[in-house]
Parts: structure tokens; sequence; C-alpha cells
């Protein structure tokens, strides 16, 4: 369903306050108002999304959700009220939207992301925000741009903790930082406080306006970055993303595409580019490690995914990490986790409250997903590991 008129910049004097902006001007305006952004979920993110969008003067959004709004939305999804539950969630907030500005046109789809519905929504999107919930959304998200060459906006909040990146699928893509969705947990497992979907989703909404109009910090800014957002301390982490050469979607040689509906494992590598890159080791550079020291591992993911997947060494998950003390200078140290991702974190922050740590940590590259079935059994039963 489309609601609204035709987007045009109507009255340039509503964006007044943003187009006085010194470095923003009309012309970006104008940019903004001939866009259209694709927002895939209405949840928690997409409601902060949506709402900024259109209060920035993005001329099209088109809402893709196949969801009903229920009481437990409510927290966190601030475009819905009581009087809304039991209604589609697309279509409550397009009718929302436009009560806020009359002059953005908005398209509503009532129904899930798939395969089929990507490629018609796609290829004509100036920029696509995943605002979903879901690995396998965001596989077909990125699969689907990567063929199309589309930039997409990818963020998730869990607990007291978000992140959001910018996937220029040309650069690297969502397979390459996430090779696998097994075990991962989302907010409705997990939980999640209400006031973090507003403020990501309200970063997301940045990276899409940046996108839409241009606008880069300087010519040093990472194509695809990940941000980690904290809610606890208030930090936000940049990490920036590269290519894995044996990513399925975009590595060398690259497939042209995938059957995007897979949530299956397709690569088993990850590279991030960190200050302490040094400390990032590969399995063959560890095997060639433990045959002089004893080495402490610390898998930084939560209790749940450890007792799912255990290769052994101690569960410290990476919200305790912080206030652990039981670091020995003599013992050398691997931060563990899926990916990578987050024992990269996990190994900054322990740099950061001890400098020394950088002497006698390490952290694995492309985390378990490195390891074969093999590699794994040998972790087990391996003497070298405590």
């Amino acid at each position: 369903m489309v609601l609204g008129a035709s987007p045009v910049l109507v009255n340039p004097g509503r964006y007044q306050r943003q187009i006085q902006l010194a470095g923003f001007g009309l012309h970006n305006q104008v940019k903004l108002a001939k866009a259209k952004v694709l927002i895939v979920g209405v949840g928690g993110l997409g409601c902060a999304v949506a709402q900024y969008l259109c209060a920035a003067g993005i001329g099209q959004l088109c809402l893709v959700d196949g969801d009903i709004i229920e009481l437990t939305n409510l927290h966190r999804q601030i475009l819905f009220c009581e009087a809304d539950i039991g209604n589609h969630k697309a279509q409550v907030a397009g009718e929302k939207l436009l009560q806020q500005n009359s002059e953005v046109v908005v398209q509503t789809v009532s129904q899930h992301l798939d395969t089929q519905l990507a490629e018609q929504l796609i290829p004509s999107s100036t920029v696509i925000l995943d605002c979903t919930d879901n690995f396998q959304t965001r596989y077909i998200i990125n699969d689907v741009a990567h063929r199309h060459k589309k930039v997409w906006i990818y963020a998730s909040v869990l607990g007291f903790e978000g992140q959001l990146g910018r996937f220029d699928t040309r650069v690297s893509c969502f397979r390459c930082l996430y090779p696998s969705a097994d075990d991962v947990p989302n907010c409705n497992d997990a939980g999640v406080l209400g006031v973090l979907p507003g403020i990501v989703g309200s970063l997301q909404a940045l990276l899409a306006i940046q996108e839409v109009c241009n606008m880069r910090v300087d010519d040093q800014t990472p194509q695809n970055t990940l941000y980690r957002f904290g809610a606890q301390d208030l930090r936000l982490q940049p990490i920036e993303l590269k290519r894995s050469l044996t990513c399925g979607v975009c590595g060398e040689p690259s497939r042209t595409y995938l059957d995007a509906d897979s949530s299956k494992s397709i690569t088993k590598t990850i590279d991030i580019k960190i200050k302490h890159s040094e400390s990032c080791i590969s399995v063959t550079q560890l095997d060639r490690l433990r045959q002089d020291r004893k080495i402490c591992v610390i898998d930084v993911r939560t209790p749940e995914e450890f007792q799912a997947e255990n290769v052994g060494g101690l569960n410290i998950p990476l919200a305790e990490l912080e206030t652990w003390n039981g670091f020995d200078p003599d013992t050398v140290y691997l931060l563990l986790c899926r990916s990578g991702v987050r024992s990269a974190q996990a190994f900054q922050m322990l740099v950061k409250k001890n400098g020394a740590f950088a002497q006698f940590g390490y952290y694995l590259a492309g985390g378990i997903s490195a390891l074969n079935d093999d590699e794994r059994a040998k972790w087990l039963d391996n003497s070298s590991f405590s």
C-alpha cells in the first residue's frame, strides 16, 4: 500500500534548521527528497529510524514487516500505543508517519521479507536499512544487495549492547562478518533495554542520511565499519571491516549470487583490522604459539552460546570480563568468540584497562567459525590449553 503524495521538496522552510547547517545546505535536502529508503523491520530500531528519516525529509520510505503489534512491543517500539495492539506494524507505522510529515510518500508491505520480495524492492532503493532481529533476513538483504551493488546499513540490539554497520558489498559483506547464525540469541530470548533501540536506531538513521548525501568525515573514513555501542559505559567503538577472501558472496573468486534464504555457514574466516592487529592470530599461528607455552582460553560468548558449543576454556561473558581480576602476567591468554568480533572488542577493552595485556593476550581470527571439526576435537583434548 502506498500512502502520501509524490515525493518532492514542497516546503524547504520546513527543514530550515537542517538546511542552514554548515556543510549540509539546500542541495543535500534535495538529495533527501529524491531518495527512496527501504526499512526492513518496524520494531524498536525501525520505529526510531522511520521517524527520524521521515522528519528529515526522505522523499520515499518503504516499510516491510509482517508482524502484528503486541503489548510486549510497546516499551521500545515508540510509534505504537495500546490502541494499536493486534494491527499490522507496517500499516500503523505508515499512517502515523504521514501525520508527522505529509510531504513524504510511504509504502507499506505487511509481510516478511523473502528473496522474491527483496528482488522487487532493493534494486530501486537508494539505501537499505536492516532493522530486523533475525539473521536469515539479514543474509537475504546482504546477498540481494550484493547482486545489485547496493549499500545497506545493519543494526541490532541485545541486552545492554547494540551494533550497527555500513555494508558496501563491493568492499566486504555481512557474511564476511557473520559466516554463520548458529546459536545467536535475539532480544525475544535475551531481552533488551527499552531505550537502546532508540539510540542505535538514531545512529542508523544518521548513517542513512550520510549515505544519501554522500557525507564523509574525511577521506580516511573506512568504507565498511562496524560500530559497537555499550549502554552501560556509553562507549562507541568503531572496527574497520575487510573482506574475507574465502567468503562465498564477495570473496575471491566471488560467486555472483547465492541462495539468499540460506543461513548456513558459507565461510570459515574473518578479517578485522584493529589497532592491535599483531595480537589477532590464526589457527596456524596459535599452533606454533602453544608449542612453547600453556595457553588459557577465555570464551567471551554468553553462557547459553558456550553451553551449546563448548570448545573448552573459561566462559567469562564480554559484559563481565572488564571486572574480572584473575589475569596472571606469566600466562598467555587467548580470547575467543563465535566469529572474532566480540573477542576483538574484549582485547581492546582489556588493553585499555591494563596496557600490559597486549604483551600476553591474543584473540583468534574468525573465532570458533575458523575451526574445523578436527581442530575443535584437538582443542578439547590438548593439554596445552587450560
